[in-house]
């Protein structure tokens, strides 16, 4: 079984047409609708980090923020068990997160906006779709995060056939969210 999988991501990413093997990467950015979001934890400690506006840490101490500022994808690579996916690299600001716990989610949807659904409880929220994630805690009041990595299995996309997807970042503080990109837009495609 042969995977394509053509990938788009914001304006702003670092080159916006970009090739690796079989995908094609182009830039577009579209808002997301965020009404009915969920949430789902997956714990890995493989981020960088770097202080921020260090010396107005009172101030800021009371409004909790985010910003996804970057993305972009390695396609094709393996995690440290052989298995085949995509690792996302995501560059966000968080403000006013002093030693708090965040989490850093990946959530997937097809072309017309349905969420993926999980089918084995590996990668997932608790309504059964499909999602990445990763904790990370800020040593400083106000952090930028350069390179967080979190890996996605092709497999774990639960796809059979030819699709256009997309997936988008969203930044949590406990139970709410503070920081949300638009749509990452993706054609995966299984021969």
């Amino acid at each position: 079984m042969v995977m394509s999988v053509f990938m788009t991501s914001v304006a702003h990413s670092v080159n916006p047409y970009e090739t690796w093997g079989d995908m094609d990467f182009r830039s577009t950015y579209e808002p997301i609708d965020w009404s009915s979001m969920n949430r789902f934890r997956y714990e890995d400690d493989s981020y960088r980090y770097r202080s921020q506006n260090s010396n107005n840490n009172a101030t800021n101490a009371k409004k909790v923020s985010a910003d996804v500022e970057q993305v972009w994808i390695e396609h094709n690579v393996f995690d440290s068990n052989g298995i085949k996916g995509m690792r996302i690299h995501v560059k966000f600001t968080v403000r006013g997160m002093l030693n708090k716990q965040g989490d850093c989610i990946l959530y997937f949807y097809d072309e017309n906006g349905d969420a993926l659904k999980d089918k084995n409880k590996r990668y997932w929220t608790s309504n059964g779709s499909v999602c990445a994630s990763k904790f990370f805690k800020p040593s400083y009041e106000n952090s930028v995060y350069e390179d967080f990595k979190i890996f996605m299995p092709y497999s774990e996309l639960h796809l059979q056939a030819t699709t256009s997807c997309y997936f988008n970042v969203v930044i949590w503080n406990g139970d709410e969210v503070v920081g949300r990109s638009g749509k990452y837009s993706f054609s995966y495609t299984v021969n």
